[in-house]
């Protein structure tokens, strides 16, 4: 590529020659015609001068101003030519040309000069601001003094317009290529002279006042290992005279390595004679440096997910697979797949019956991370999914066998139930006597009933009476058939059947249990709990529950004055997370908790009370959140502390 700003410089010289050297012919002329065939001949000569229209021209007398223009003259500036005999050369210049125009004129007056040329800016009759070169030359009579001047004028606007766009346009190329860092260069092949731009320069880091690049000497900036091969690349491209490309390293001076690809092709004269290479170079450092870090994050994350023991796998945005670690191949495998067939394949199409397609669809649609666990049957094992939206669109799992862990899980609830059933049984022998006072009163009954009938027997009109005695005997048996059939309950192992309920019924066989032991530690108990409320669950697990914690709170009270044992159970309506629910509360005056022992109260064998086994709360809370409910406890401001329990609530609920 050559520099053609010579030729920008060179125009406007060759035009001032130019003009100088018509108004200098012209002066010459007019001298010669006037002192040959008078004034007359002379300015009719001068006048067919001036119609030739190649070159503004006019002729000003220093005391009648304008006397002459020619037909390009008015073109130029936009007048008709008796518009413009009237007008004054100040009046058409640009304000910001005058002063310098004056100056000169003033000099020609003075005797300094016969005159001068310029750039000189006019504005036109529209408006317009015209660019020219202006050149003016003075006659002079016999004694010195001025005749008149004669000035030409060159429209050079279009020529302006044209060196600004030129200008802007190689501003903006340079530019360009300062932020793409691609530069040009050029190789003449008869000289062997090397033309770069500004930014080919910068890329080598060479300062383009001292450095003359040229074919051979420019590869010494080539790195080392590249060096043969770039010579080789481009001297055999010169002589197939083909295009080429190719990516090397370049050495600046301080040291620094930056990466170039350059291109490249001939250039032919008419006769297809090969005459320049031209080419392009774009530093690519950068993007060299980018693809190695992610080609390093690419082997990190590779290294990683090869390593957990999880299986992994990713999937695009129309759930084609992408990639498995080897955990997740070796799943593949065992499921008749090979995973390198997979990829690219569509999930649907390769396995149609997927447990969890309804959160995996959610995941990717939604773009949300699920985590959900489901026995999957052909592997015969439970599986943890953690699945995450992926920033391609698609949607990658983290999947885990935890077939063990439900395996414990069981066993764990089956230890718990037969733990609850253990307790169980333990509290009703504790509650022996309890129950057979509650027993006992309706048996009593039974007896003197009995015994008012036997003495009835024979005697006459006493039927109403033994009849009203039997109803008696029958109400009493039925009320200790059902206490007897609440202990038996309480009793039984449970089972995972679930009813709806009254938690006031609830609350009521539990208190009818612990009544004798509530009657011989003297606390008072109080309840407060709408017959409306009812909850879906295992009747004797919410049984056992309750009954933990209305025991508790008496044996809490026990240390307390006689006076201030009092138990509050409460009922209500209430939120949990925001979903109606029911929300019952078993209040002390007793010791408490202290703080420190406040997040272990429902830790298994932890217990404050000295006989304690550290089951009952342990076992509530598990019972609770079996039921989708919440078992937690607080400190009363003045003494003692309030268990609550929460449980989704039915419709019904008041």
């Amino acid at each position: 590529m050559r520099d053609r700003s010579k030729k920008k410089i060179a125009a406007p010289k060759r035009v001032r020659r130019r003009l100088k050297a018509i108004s200098t012919q012209a002066n010459l002329i007019a001298r010669q015609r006037r002192r040959e065939q008078g004034p007359e001949k002379s300015e009719a000569r001068f006048r067919s001068y001036f119609e030739l229209g190649l070159i503004g021209m006019a002729m000003t007398s220093p005391t009648k101003g304008i006397v002459e223009v020619n037909d390009e003259l008015c073109r130029i500036l936009g007048y008709e030519r008796r518009e413009l005999l009237k007008k004054s050369w100040a009046e058409m210049t640009h304000p910001d040309d005058l002063a310098a125009d004056l100056a000169q004129f003033n000099r020609v007056i003075a005797g300094e000069i016969d005159g001068y040329t310029m750039d000189k800016r006019w504005i036109r009759k529209d408006g317009q601001i015209i660019d020219s070169i202006m050149a003016a030359r003075c006659l002079r009579r016999a004694d010195g003094s001025l005749d008149y001047f004669v000035g030409f004028v060159l429209d050079t606007t279009e020529r302006k317009r044209a060196e600004e766009k030129l200008r802007r346009s190689e501003i903006l190329l340079a530019e360009g290529q300062r932020l793409s860092h691609t530069a040009s260069w050029a190789w003449n092949v008869s000289t062997g002279e090397v033309y770069w731009s500004a930014e080919l320069f910068r890329i080598y880091g060479l300062d383009p006042k001292r450095v003359k690049p040229g074919y051979p000497s420019v590869l010494i900036y080539i790195h080392p290992e590249d060096r043969s091969r770039v010579q080789k690349t481009f001297e055999d491209a010169v002589r197939a005279q083909r295009e080429y490309e190719l990516a090397y390293r370049v050495v600046r001076p301080n040291g620094m390595i930056r990466h170039v690809s350059n291109v490249a092709q001939p250039v032919f004269d008419q006769a297809g004679i090969l005459t320049e290479y031209v080419g392009t170079a774009m530093d690519i450092t950068e993007r060299k440096e980018a693809e190695e870090a992610v080609r390093k994050a690419h082997e990190r994350v590779d290294l990683i997910l090869e390593s957990i023991s999880d299986q992994f796998l990713s999937l695009s945005k129309d759930w084609r697979f992408t990639y498995f670690n080897q955990h997740a191949a070796a799943q593949m495998r065992r499921l008749g797949k090979d995973p390198k067939r997979l990829i690219g394949k569509v999930l649907w199409e390769e396995f149609p019956e997927v447990p969890n397609e309804a959160n995996l669809r959610r995941v990717m649609s939604e773009r949300i991370a699920i985590s959900d666990e489901l026995y999957y049957a052909p592997l015969g094992e439970w599986l943890a999914n953690h699945m995450y939206p992926s920033e391609d669109g698609g949607l990658v799992t983290f999947q885990r066998y935890i077939t063990a862990r439900k395996r414990t899980e069981e066993k764990l609830k089956q230890t718990e139930a037969e733990l609850a059933h253990a307790q169980r049984v333990t509290t009703m022998g504790e509650m022996a006597a309890s129950i057979a006072h509650e027993i006992n009163q309706p048996l009593g009954a039974i007896v003197n009933n009995g015994n008012v009938c036997l003495q009835l027997v024979g005697v006459p009109n006493s039927e109403q009476k033994k009849r009203e005695a039997l109803l008696d005997i029958v109400h009493d048996a039925n009320r200790a058939s059902a206490i007897i059939a609440r202990i038996r309950g309480l009793t039984k192992r449970s089972t995972s059947e679930k009813t709806l309920l009254s938690v006031k019924e609830l609350i009521d066989d539990v208190l009818v249990m612990a009544n004798r032991a509530a009657t011989n530690a003297g606390v008072k108990v109080t309840t407060s709990v709408p017959d409306s409320l009812r909850v879906a669950g295992e009747r004797i697990q919410l049984q056992q529950m309750l009954l933990n914690l209305v025991m508790n709170a008496i044996e809490a009270m026990s240390n307390v004055e006689v006076a201030k044992r009092t138990m509050i159970i409460r009922g209500n309506p209430g939120e949990l997370e925001k979903n109606p629910a029911v929300i019952v509360s078993v209040r002390d005056n007793g010791l408490g908790f202290s703080s420190e022992n406040a997040n272990r109260l429902f830790e298994p064998f932890f217990t404050t009370k000295p006989n304690g086994m550290g089951m009952g709360l342990g076992i509530s809370r598990s019972i609770v959140e079996s039921h989708g409910g919440r078992l937690w406890a607080k400190r009363n401001a003045r003494g003692g502390a309030t268990f609550y329990c929460a449980w989704p609530a039915e419709k019904n609920v008041a």
